[in-house]
């Protein structure tokens, strides 16, 4: 006669194999962009690498001494410890709202002179700097400056709140509580 609790056991085991293959399939078909966007997970941009400009590479020259090399482009991403004489200059940027970009540079060097370097096409700085810029939302400019019925409501709710004096008209806060700032540039104290 079969044990009770064995049964249930099976059971239970069968259920928990259902649900986990169910879970693995559903996390196998989801793409990235299923649930991320609908669950409002913030993914942000990976940048990683060694940025290196089309300005760089143009003061890049045969016969630079590794030193020189390094203060022009900065320490390499890749150093093989099995090729001591290629220095590898990778960038790549992930981002959920553009395209990937991929970028190497590499460098051979022929004791500590460089000998060649060949790589991609690399942007200005300048097209580098806008590639990576999220772009501005000026749709709808911020408002600066109160207009005069705006100014009007603000004297009325402040002399409803309890801080107008007796005669009607918002007393002046003590010297002692006014703070001070130091200006934000030279040309303010003009």
């Amino acid at each position: 006669m079969p044990n009770y609790f064995d049964s249930i056991r099976r059971a239970t085991r069968g259920l928990l194999v259902v649900s986990l293959t169910a879970a693995l399939l559903a996390c196998a078909t989801a793409g990235d962009d299923d649930y991320s966007s609908a669950l409002g997970i913030y993914r942000p941009d990976v940048l990683q690498g060694n940025v290196v400009t089309a300005e760089q590479v143009a003061v890049l020259k045969t016969g630079m001494t590794r030193a020189q090399v390094t203060r022009l482009l900065g320490t390499p991403l890749l150093k093989s410890a099995f090729h001591a004489n290629r220095w590898d200059y990778v960038f790549s940027r992930l981002s959920v709202d553009a395209t990937p970009q991929k970028r190497r540079l590499s460098l051979w060097f022929e004791g500590d002179l460089l000998a060649k370097f060949e790589g991609d096409d690399m942007p200005t700085e300048a097209k580098f700097v806008d590639s990576i810029a999220k772009p501005i939302d000026v749709s709808e400019p911020v408002k600066l400056q109160a207009d005069p019925a705006e100014l009007e409501a603000f004297k009325a709710k402040a002399g409803s709140s309890g801080d107008a004096s007796p005669t009607g008209t918002t007393a002046p806060a003590p010297a002692s509580t006014l703070k001070t700032y130091p200006p934000l540039t030279p040309e303010v104290n003009k």
